[in-house]
């Protein structure tokens, strides 16, 4: 029986930034319950690009005819920064199936959603939830997630995920879809869902398992 809550766009639980990132962590308690994931937390922010200083002439007064000429630092650029939405840490049940080790080079037929790194003693995935599109066209974060994602690796060596949880072809699309969502935000009636045909957790764990 689901503990239903309504759930309100502009009273969105602390810390979190969009209605799909709610979604996501209900698909993520679900996992966690059959013991598929073993814990999430958000994410830290991350440093992509250093602040850039430039050398200044500045004149300092001294008495009414005089100054004395000074070099002095200045930003000139500021830092560019980055935080992913969610880390989550997968237990072995997931290995191969919902996640592979992003060091070791796979067969093409094995395809899996996310990549993980084995760091301190577990199995680490990071995301960030961006819809494809929004209103019929690209949003703005996404049309640079491909830079920030590729700088992300470069200079820290993580690979972030850009999930989207309600497209077709998204991550309710290609494994299941949380109990919850099957109801409306804010009422105990069924949402209507087109892009794909939900199924449950169960029903996607069982055809998975079978395939194995």
């Amino acid at each position: 029986m689901i503990n239903f809550k309504p759930l309100i766009k502009d009273k969105l639980p602390e810390g979190i930034d969009s209605l799909q990132e709610v979604y996501f962590e209900w698909w993520l308690e679900e996992l966690k319950e059959y013991g598929y994931v073993e814990k999430y937390n958000r994410c830290k922010r991350y440093k992509l690009i250093d602040n850039v200083f430039k050398t200044q002439l500045q004149h300092k007064p001294i008495k009414k005819d005089r100054s004395r000429h000074l070099l002095v630092e200045r930003e000139f650029l500021k830092s560019w920064t980055y935080e992913p939405d969610y880390e989550i840490y997968w237990t072995d049940k997931s290995f191969n199936f919902l996640f592979k080790d992003i060091e070791f080079l796979y067969p093409i037929t094995l395809k899996t959603i996310f990549n993980a790194k084995w760091i301190d003693g577990k199995w680490l995935s990071i995301v960030d939830i961006k819809p494809k599109s929004f209103r019929g066209g690209a949003m703005s974060s996404s049309v640079k997630f491909p830079l920030i994602q590729k700088m992300m690796y470069k200079e820290h060596d993580i690979y972030v995920h850009k999930i989207s949880p309600l497209d077709k072809k998204g991550l309710f699309d290609l494994t299941f879809t949380p109990e919850r969502y099957l109801l409306q935000d804010r009422r105990i009636i069924n949402r209507k869902i087109s892009k794909w045909k939900p199924i449950s957790i169960k029903s996607f764990l069982e055809k998975e398992e079978s395939v194995f």
